[in-house]
């Protein structure tokens, strides 16, 4: 949310099991009495996954690493004008959710079946009940992104290790002043960029069969301008504007 003067300090924290440990805090400042004021707000996510990975000395596979910050400032000027910025930043390194078996077909030909007759593991013990238990999903053998070792990061893909990995960042600025009469004209320009890797197995298996491999980039600019008021005492209320977003 937006500072102001009468923001006071929050700190929260949750522990839970598979390793869970969320932290949240927010520090507000006043900077110019009347006038200026920041509010620095962070928070962390952390768990361990409650999916063991047999394949690779019981890496945990549906885990999560999150931090994330943001600034905000708002300045209030004499006249009624308000101008608001915002910076955020965060970043995830995790793995994800993994993929299950649950169907097989005996035909030779099938892509896995060929597949396994060049390797000593059977496919058929990675299948999963239709109707499993937790100790039915509570392991798995997989090979993600082994094939794409090459692609990932220091210490992801080679024997299993799965990733979902991403930066994100952002900034906002918003300025509101009141015209003549009701009405109010205010300007938001917003820009966003991210980057993302995703790689994990989708057969369920540790045969090198079907990994999954994902690079993306990204970045977005937005300008809207509005005006709005409240007409016969609040029995109407209207808006328009101009808005515009380019993306790359």
């Amino acid at each position: 949310r937006n500072p102001s003067a009468s923001d006071t300090m929050e700190l929260s924290a949750t522990f839970g099991n598979f390793g869970r440990q969320n932290f949240t805090g927010a520090i507000p400042v006043t900077l110019i009495d009347n006038h200026l004021y920041a509010r620095l707000s962070v928070v962390s996510r952390n768990a361990e996954g409650n999916v063991r990975n047999n394949y690779n000395t019981q890496d945990r596979l549906g885990s999560e690493d999150f931090v994330g910050s943001r600034l905000a400032l708002r300045y209030e000027a004499d006249g009624g004008a308000t101008v608001d910025l915002t910076l955020d930043a965060s970043q995830q390194k995790q793995a994800p959710a993994p993929y299950y078996l649950v169907g097989l077909s005996s035909a030779p030909n099938m892509l896995v079946n060929v597949a396994a007759a060049r390797t000593p593991y059977l496919p058929a013990s990675s299948l999963v009940p239709l109707n499993p238990s937790w100790s039915d999903l509570d392991h798995i053998n997989t090979d993600a992104g082994a094939a794409y070792g090459g692609l990932l990061p220091a210490g992801r893909g080679a024997n299993g290790r799965s990733a979902d990995n991403a930066t994100f960042y952002g900034a906002s600025l918003s300025a509101q002043q009141n015209l003549a009469g009701d009405v109010t004209l205010r300007s938001i320009t917003g820009y966003r960029s991210y980057t993302r890797l995703l790689s994990q197995d989708i057969d369920g298996t540790p045969i090198d069969l079907i990994d999954q491999v994902y690079s993306d980039r990204g970045s977005q600019i937005t300008q809207e301008f509005q005006l709005n008021s409240t007409q016969f005492g609040g029995r109407l209320q209207w808006v328009g504007g101009l808005f515009y977003m380019h993306q790359s």
